[in-house]
């Protein structure tokens, strides 16, 4: 586990939600692929000390919201989800306060 992993989401993804729903293909963020990947990278960069000690509560706070029932009860990804993530992950890779 590295950087080198959130940097890849961050960047390799597309943060535009398209207009019909995606299924099985397509470098989206609104994909459930997509933020199933992201909370197990959290998870490993918090066990193997990638992430920074003093990230832990935001991370775990995170990790809670994305991992609930709520969540995965919600039909869609929305703007505000893709951009909490991005917020996470600049601040993992020290490019966001």
């Amino acid at each position: 586990m590295s950087l080198e992993r959130f940097q890849w989401l961050r960047d390799e993804f597309l943060d535009r939600i398209p207009d019909e729903v995606l299924h099985s293909y397509g470098d989206f963020k609104v994909r459930r692929n997509w933020w199933n990947c992201l909370t197990a990278f959290l998870e490993l960069g918090l066990s193997n000390g990638v992430i920074p000690e003093e990230l832990r509560p935001e991370v775990e706070s995170f990790l809670d919201g994305y991992t609930s029932e709520a969540f995965h009860a919600q039909p869609l990804t929305t703007e505000v989800d893709i951009e909490r993530a991005n917020n996470l992950l600049d601040r993992i890779l020290g490019m966001g306060n």
